[in-house]
């Protein structure tokens, strides 16, 4: 009954001082350095990169010049387009700028946006932030672009499922896949969130919870925005393939 008793306080004390968790992050990161994988050829990310942000200028950019990108991958025929940059309210200086990329944006059919999590204030309530309602009406599907980080400040998971009150947006690429019948939304794996009698339609809930089988970034195939618009990037390396638009340039995106 001791030994028992001395086990659990041991065990509990290991788990309270982070020592297990540090543990197997190390494990996980070590394992990913060593692992080799090989990124899906068949990504492609267009990057809204400094290159880009010296020829087109300060950012946010005019939407018509994000009709005009989707114009010219339309044009290339890729699988599907996940857009991650938010148009949650209408610009105030360019009406006709939205209402063209709203129109490029539904003449594709397979472009996804994003869904955000945000907080009005510090340690506020979250809201649901969606893109705007001509947006929403024409994108093929959206997605919820949140990321987790752990106590290192490092991703190393992300939840296929969230949303305010339950879980019902699908991950970004989740729902750029089901664009293009390519996996059910529905169909998702992942360790499942503990079942609660009564959720808060309050709380931002996740669940289906994966790790993230990292490969080198640079390893993936990245093209520039700016390069994209100005045709120097051959249609066959878009056609067929999962393009991510976003931000990569120093200080404004994911790293």
């Amino acid at each position: 009954m001791a030994a028992a008793l001395a086990t659990a306080v041991c065990v509990s004390l290991l788990l309270l001082s982070g020592i297990t968790w540090r543990a197997d992050a190390w494990l996980y990161d070590a394992l990913i350095a060593r692992s080799g994988g090989v990124a899906d050829e068949r990504i492609v990310v267009i990057a809204v990169d400094d290159k880009s942000l010296s020829a087109f200028g300060r950012w946010p950019w005019q939407r018509g010049v994000h009709a005009e990108l989707l114009a010219r991958l339309h044009a290339a025929r890729p699988s599907g387009i996940g857009f991650d940059v938010m148009f949650s309210e209408p610009s105030p200086s360019d009406p006709e700028g939205d209402r063209a990329l709203a129109a490029a944006i539904t003449r594709n059919g397979r472009v996804v946006l994003p869904v955000m999590a945000e907080r009005l204030e510090p340690n506020g309530m979250p809201i649901e932030v969606l893109p705007m309602p001509a947006m929403v009406a024409a994108a093929a599907g959206l997605g919820h672009a949140a990321v987790d980080l752990d106590a290192d400040g490092v991703t190393r998971s992300a939840y296929l499922r969230a949303g305010l009150g339950e879980p019902h947006w699908p991950v970004l690429a989740l729902a750029l896949l089901a664009s293009n019948d390519g996996v059910p939304a529905s169909a998702v794996p992942g360790d499942r969130a503990v079942a609660s009698d009564a959720p808060s339609p309050y709380l931002w809930h996740q669940d289906h919870r994966v790790l993230v089988p990292y490969v080198r970034s640079r390893s993936f195939q990245q093209v520039s925005y700016v390069d994209v618009m100005r045709g120097q990037v051959p249609a066959g390396l878009l056609r067929d393939r999962w393009l991510l638009v976003g931000v990569t340039a120093h200080g404004m995106g994911d790293s």
